[in-house]
């Protein structure tokens, strides 16, 4: 007997929907996965609109991704304040700086930092680690770090050492 007009145990094929293309797993989980999905369901949008799309859905699901990860280690801190204010340094960094960081990167700095500013404000210092000279380090762009970081340390009445600010460069620029 047919169920809801299938015979026997056999599934749905490409045969019985012409219309709509086959995405293997392979294809849907590569890096144009999620661009070929909204190109299928949003056929209308311009190919920019598209990748504007695409690029708020990616910062939606790292900024869901993180909050899952921060949650887990942030004890002290309002978890969805903190990454607010995490992601606005970014923001603010990546306009300044004209950044553009991968998924992976961005991820890491959230949260990283979240879990920087709680490990600060419960142990009252920050990182320390002897700095070798750098020649090779962007000053300006240091700079802008450190400048991008001053509304997180008076909200929580915390210092960030250069060491902290250093590794944060490194996680953008390598």
């Amino acid at each position: 007997m047919p169920v809801n007009g299938w015979q026997g145990s056999s599934a749905p094929s490409s045969r019985d929907w012409p219309d709509i293309p086959f995405i293997s797993l392979e294809e849907l989980f590569s890096e144009q996965g999620p661009e070929l999905v909204l190109s299928l369901l949003t056929p209308d949008l311009s190919s920019s609109e598209r990748r504007l799309e695409m690029e708020r859905s990616a910062m939606r699901f790292i900024s869901a991704l993180t909050m899952e990860s921060i949650i887990n280690h942030i004890s002290v801190l309002n978890p969805q304040r903190i990454l607010k204010e995490i992601e606005d340094v970014l923001n603010y960094l990546t306009n300044t700086l004209s950044l553009k960081p991968s998924r992976q990167v961005t991820l890491r700095f959230l949260i990283h930092c979240c879990c920087m500013v709680e490990r600060i404000v419960i142990n009252r210092k920050p990182l320390q680690m002897a700095l070798e000279n750098r020649l090779d380090l962007d000053a300006r762009a240091f700079s802008v770090i450190k400048s991008s970081f001053l509304p997180i340390e008076e909200a929580y009445a915390i210092r960030l050492s250069d060491a902290e600010y250093f590794y944060i460069y490194e996680l953008l620029y390598s």
